[in-house]
């Protein structure tokens, strides 16, 4: 396979698989939370899957392992659990695709012991041969045309202020959503209780009709375009970063508490 950065610039997009315990819970008449173990107890029904999705034209695929941690099993099936998974979907992929592994959220009593957890998890796949691009220069040699750029990296990096001067487009989900302006949209930002506050909103709203829920909360809105009509209403949780470059016009907004972080 090519490096992943230079299928992107030939392709134009990079399909992923995604609903793995949808997917594997509807075929199976069970319940999605057995879905990390059937790595070990049908690994054939987890490769089936992912050449499912490749025979459809995805290019990359996710390890089996989203709920995968100390929390949910012991710590020795944890371990075999992520090994097969990494194992089934390399085979599955062969030369046709990519692989990532999938690390889901982990609820954790402190920093220290979330930072323990993800370290055990992610020196795993480091020992089976994934790679991990993070910390300084992994912005580095940005040359593609669009970027999207998540809600927590700041739009005024100098890797990203280059690629601007370059001309690239540089915008996120949630501008081009807010930008569309489908119907009416409730903002909430600060800096502590957006999330709490945003679901109240959504609560409040309901009564009067359908009403979705996103940005930094729930699922992305952009690919709702289509189903939201004007009778319907947002609530959305902003973050700082994201306003630095959102010009879009929204029907009422809120701000929380301000303090430093």
């Amino acid at each position: 396979m090519k490096e992943i950065r230079s299928f992107i610039r030939e392709n134009g997009v990079l399909l992923f698989d995604g609903g793995m315990g949808t997917f594997y819970a509807s075929r199976n008449r069970t319940s999605h939370r057995d879905c990390e173990w059937a790595n070990l107890s049908a690994p054939g029904e987890i490769e089936a899957i992912h050449r499912a999705y490749l025979e459809v034209g995805c290019r990359a695929i996710k390890t089996n392992t989203y709920g995968a941690n100390r929390q949910n099993f012991p710590q020795q099936d944890c371990a075999a659990i992520i090994r097969e998974g990494w194992l089934i979907a390399r085979r599955a992929a062969g030369t046709e695709a990519y692989v990532f592994a999938d690390v889901g959220p982990i609820d954790a009593r402190d920093d220290t012991d979330l930072l323990e957890e993800y370290h055990v998890i992610v020196d795993q796949f480091l020992s089976l041969g994934a790679r991990l691009l993070t910390g300084e220069g992994y912005l580095d040699g940005i040359e593609e045309d669009i970027v999207f750029r998540s809600p927590g990296i700041r739009p005024d990096l100098p890797p990203l202020e280059e690629a601007r001067k370059r001309g690239a487009v540089i915008t996120s989900e949630m501008e081009l959503f807010l930008s569309a302006h489908p119907c009416p949209v409730f903002a909430v930002t600060g800096s502590d209780g957006k999330t709490t506050t945003t679901t109240l909103v959504s609560k409040l709203l309901m009564p009067e009709g359908r009403v979705f829920l996103g940005g930094n909360i729930g699922e992305p809105l952009l690919h709702r375009l289509p189903m939201i009509k004007p009778s319907d209403a947002v609530a959305v949780e902003l973050s700082s970063f994201q306003l630095m470059t959102v010009d879009a016009p929204v029907d009422a907004a809120a701000i929380t508490n301000i303090s430093p972080n």
